[in-house]
């Protein structure tokens, strides 16, 4: 690429943009029916976004079928002013948000405690160990994964947010921004205050 020449968008990026908008106007004007489309190109990921938050697939499954009955309820009132995963992440976000103010007394209890036979509160529970750590490892691992799982609660709802968006989703700053609504600076400061909490649960397991 010559110096100040602009970057073109990638051909398949582009493309996948044109045929979606035009798949929406197609159920804006009354073929629902195709709106099926839109669930089986965003499900996975819209539902790995409700567990991150939630930390239990039945409730995970539960958010993410509501996050796409409430697209498919809105669809008329979406004006592509961002994509349509960044419309429904929004969404996902918003519905995990007031389930955990709903569950917030059964949350705590989940996460600061023992995981118990539900798995809650436990990231190894859907974080898959590799087969090959000794069980001194796969200890030390689950010891770990407890203690972030445990800074994450103590993480403020925009900290929350945003870390998992970045540590989990593989998001950029911008794509965060896109979907939060907040500029780089308050995303970087959020950043920081919620790496700073991991951290601080790290460090006694690794000064000891």
């Amino acid at each position: 690429m010559k110096p100040g020449s602009i970057a073109a968008p990638k051909p398949r990026v582009f493309a996948l943009k044109v045929e979606e908008s035009a798949l929406l106007k197609r159920i804006r004007e009354g073929e629902t029916e195709l709106f099926g489309r839109l669930v089986e190109t965003h499900q996975k990921k819209i539902f790995r976004i409700a567990l991150c938050y939630v930390r239990d697939p039945v409730a995970a499954d539960s958010l993410t079928q509501d996050a796409f009955i409430q697209a498919f309820e809105n669809i008329r009132r979406f004006r592509e002013e961002a994509a349509f995963e960044t419309w429904l992440t929004r969404i996902t976000i918003n519905l995990c948000l007031n389930y955990l103010k709903r569950q917030k007394r059964e949350l705590e209890r989940n996460v600061t405690g023992s995981a118990g036979e539900s798995g809650r509160g436990d990231l190894m529970s859907f974080q898959v160990a590799d087969p090959s750590d000794s069980p001194e490892e796969q200890l030390l691992r689950r010891e770990v994964m407890w203690r972030i799982e445990r800074a994450i609660s103590l993480m403020s709802k925009q900290q929350k947010t945003v870390f998992q968006l970045r540590h989990y989703e593989g998001l950029s700053l911008e794509e965060i921004g896109r979907i939060t609504c907040m500029n780089v600076g308050t995303i970087k400061s959020h950043l920081f205050r919620a790496v700073q909490k991991v951290r601080e649960v790290l460090k006694d397991r690794y000064e000891n």
